[in-house]
């Protein structure tokens, strides 16, 4: 049986230092029925330049106001993979991810959407965030899912891919505020405990100029009445 069609999207603004490095991961995976596609977001440096280099399959060019959502929406809808694995442009993927994730996937019920791994920090800090097993009152908590999951392009459409959720200056977390929706939907995800996402830590990074705080918790409860409901 053929091996599922992969597709490996990244998004891409000002980061003509770090995007190499996400293209070079994303070419490096031992799984081999997969596709690359990047999409610019109106960058400013010379990003345009470094991602012309390498043999991605395609490379998309918008401008999105700033409005990430968007930009991701925009480059999923330009790949054709049955699964999905979402890479920001400062970020890397080990290279068994594709291999040690997509057979769970494959074996699961319809149900699962995504298969979620640990994730290497590094950077500005160091670790391993053992992220934890699916138990969805935890997700409503906080974030407790790599943004780089392999999951199903199926959900991915069902939900509706990622929203643009502003609270003062910044936007709520795209994946998590996804995840919440994939799962009030009745899909759950699986865990393959062992780090397979390299997570830059930078001071540019928008998950260090935008910490998960009480703003952005609230943000999140407001844009998901339906289930958040009264809780406070």
């Amino acid at each position: 049986m053929k091996e599922p069609l992969v597709s490996i999207v990244i998004a891409n603004y000002n980061y003509a230092h770090l995007v190499g490095d996400a293209i070079e991961s994303a070419l490096g995976q031992t799984y081999k029925n997969k596709e690359i596609v990047v999409l610019d977001n109106g960058s400013t440096d010379n990003s345009l330049e470094v991602i012309e280099q390498y043999p991605v399959f395609s490379l998309v060019q918008d401008q999105n106001g700033g409005k990430i959502g968007a930009a991701w929406n925009a480059v999923v809808a330009a790949s054709t993979g049955e699964y999905l694995v979402i890479l920001s442009a400062d970020d890397m993927l080990c290279p068994l991810h594709l291999e040690m994730t997509v057979p769970v996937l494959n074996a699961a019920i319809p149900s699962t959407g995504w298969v979620n791994t640990w994730v290497n920090v590094f950077g500005e800090r160091v670790g391993v965030w053992q992220t934890a097993p699916f138990h969805f009152p935890l997700l409503k908590v906080g974030n407790c899912i790599s943004c780089s999951s392999l999951m199903r392009r199926s959900m991915w459409d069902e939900v509706g891919g990622y929203r643009d959720i502003s609270y003062g200056d910044a936007f709520v977390s795209h994946d998590w505020d996804f995840w919440l929706r994939a799962a009030h939907k009745g899909y759950k995800g699986a865990l393959v405990p062992i780090p397979l996402l390299n997570y830059r830590v930078h001071s540019d990074s928008l998950m260090e100029t935008h910490q998960m705080g009480p703003e952005m918790q609230a943000a999140i409860r407001k844009a998901n009445p339906e289930i958040y409901g009264g809780e406070r």
